[in-house]
């Protein structure tokens, strides 16, 4: 990890001052906290938006969906047991078990 990432990080840390909730979820889900705060790349010049974590079944499938707050992309992963909820979205982040989309366009009827 950079030193840009971990300075930010601990910026994010002193500044959102989290609750005993908020870090306990931190602590469980580090990956997951992240996605929906938002850090800087470590490919200059990009920037992770804050994202929307979404969750979706089907069947016995949870799927879930990372919908950065700027950019034309989305990010799509499943995970084959929905027993492992929340857990198993993490594992997922930190493995890189998803993958990004263009972002669809609607059209304006």
């Amino acid at each position: 990890m950079s030193k840009l990432v971990e300075s930010f990080r601990t910026h994010v840390q002193a500044q959102t001052k989290d609750g005993p909730q908020v870090a306990a979820l931190r602590d469980e889900y580090p990956a997951m906290v992240e996605a929906m705060r938002g850090v800087p790349s470590e490919v200059p010049g990009e920037t992770v938006w804050p994202c929307t974590v979404m969750l979706f079944l089907e069947g016995d499938t949870l799927k879930f969906c990372l919908n950065p707050k700027s950019g034309n992309r989305v990010a799509f992963g499943s995970v084959a047991d929905a027993s492992k909820g929340l857990s198993g979205v993490e594992q997922a982040l930190v493995n890189g078990d998803f993958e990004w989309k263009a972002r669809g366009r609607r059209s304006s009827s």
